[in-house]
């Protein structure tokens, strides 16, 4: 049994205990049977092995009652890994989010403990071998006694990304960490169910046991910026000394950190080791959700005072409108015309229309419908050379501005 962490919640916080289970063990208390009674979904692992293999049991607080967690169905890992939630540290509670989780906060706090159990525990490289008989399999690295060969490394060889590897199997796209054999017979003819077992992991390979850090994919931390997903440090004392039996130590602490999982933590000293995890329970991404982690708290509807009365809408008389569209057209024809030649070009009767069109609509600029204008501008009297004069100008805009 050892402490795994602390997950922060909202409301209260959850305290983490990892406990190994046995295969097959049956629950020993109350609670334990309602878990066990919990219908079990078919593809899940047993107990104790995969993602079962621990057993979990949170309170939220140290001097509360301990509740075990129940066992973790792939469903469940499945729909974690397409959601974003905060713990209320209301284990009972509903999940609400899209896509929906069917299950309590229970299920989803267990599905997260075990990606990050099986994402983050470390051991020195060297500590454990591969099985002779399966690569599936790892067995603890035991020396011959004669053997100068040092299982562990020394606290400064172990603050090198080097020195770490993958203690636990990872968790497939299946969710789970073995494939399920395919059946004997589908009744096809020519099935060889060890060739269907074949196409299954190579649809779903499994990662080397024992991966070194070093080749776990770099995270994203900014537009352009690619980031090693483990930081290593050596802090503290870093000088190493000799002891009396000859053996170098150094009394600094190497601390491992993922970024990955942020709050998930590897310390290690002259061959002690320990793995805690303290965060959110939440996986690190650099993709926006439509959603934040906690939804906004909406306002309450702004109550009203007094009786609610409509705005006045003055209405404009044909003479008034006339009055405004000569008004602007003076002012714009000064600007135009500043060398008082007393007509101008259809270039510059179209920038006037815009800009009378722009006081109007009390706007800095505005576009004319370039079709209208030209059918209406048609009709003006223009000398030799095509241009109008100012009066034709005008009565032109007083007859055709709704148009334009």
């Amino acid at each position: 049994m050892r402490f795994f962490g602390k997950i922060r919640c909202t409301k209260a916080d959850y305290y983490v205990v990892e406990a190994t289970a046995e295969g097959g063990e049956e629950a020993g208390n109350e609670e334990e049977g309602e878990a066990a009674a919990e219908e079990k979904d078919p593809d899940q692992e047993e107990k104790g092995t995969g993602v079962n293999k621990y057993t979990y049991f949170v309170t939220n607080s140290p001097f509360s009652p301990w509740k075990r967690l129940p066992d973790l169905a792939p469903s469940h890992i499945e729909a974690a890994r397409r959601i974003k939630v905060l713990f209320s540290g209301d284990l009972e509670r509903d999940i609400i989010c899209n896509p929906f989780f069917f299950g309590k906060e229970k299920n989803l706090l267990r599905a997260q403990i075990a990606r990050i159990t099986h994402s983050t525990v470390l051991v020195p490289a060297g500590s454990y071998r591969l099985n002779e008989e399966s690569e599936r399999e790892i067995d603890e690295f035991v020396p011959e006694e004669d053997s100068k060969v040092e299982p562990l490394p020394s606290t400064t060889q172990a603050a090198n990304s080097n020195a770490w590897v993958h203690f636990n199997p990872s968790i497939l796209n299946n969710c789970r960490t073995m494939h399920l054999d395919p059946p004997e017979d589908n009744g096809e003819e020519g099935y060889d169910p060890e060739e269907a077992k074949k196409a299954i992991e190579r649809a779903d390979p499994f990662e080397p046991r024992l991966k070194s850090i070093c080749s776990d994919g770099k995270i994203k931390m900014g537009r352009n910026a690619m980031q090693s997903s483990w930081v290593v440090r050596l802090v503290g004392d870093k000088t190493e000394y000799l002891t009396e039996a000859g053996k170098v130590v150094c009394h600094g602490v190497v601390v491992v950190r993922s970024l990955t999982w942020p709050g998930s933590f590897t310390l290690y000293e002259n061959g002690k080791q320990t793995t805690i995890y303290v965060g959110d329970g939440a996986k690190f991404t650099d993709k926006l959700r439509p959603f934040p982690l906690s939804p906004p708290v909406l306002n309450e509807d702004p109550s009203e005072f007094g009786e609610f009365v409509l705005p006045e809408i003055k209405e404009v008389s044909p003479e008034e409108l006339q009055a405004q569209i000569e008004a602007a057209f003076e002012e714009s024809w000064g600007g135009i015309d500043s060398e008082g030649a007393g007509n101008l070009g259809v270039d510059d009767v179209k920038k006037i229309a815009a800009e009378i069109k722009a006081k109007m609509s009390a706007q800095e600029e505005a576009e004319i419908n370039e079709e209208a204008f030209d059918k209406a501008f048609a009709d003006v009297e223009k000398n030799d050379e095509g241009n109008a004069d100012k009066q034709a100008c005008k009565t032109f805009f007083v007859a055709n501005m709704a148009k334009l």
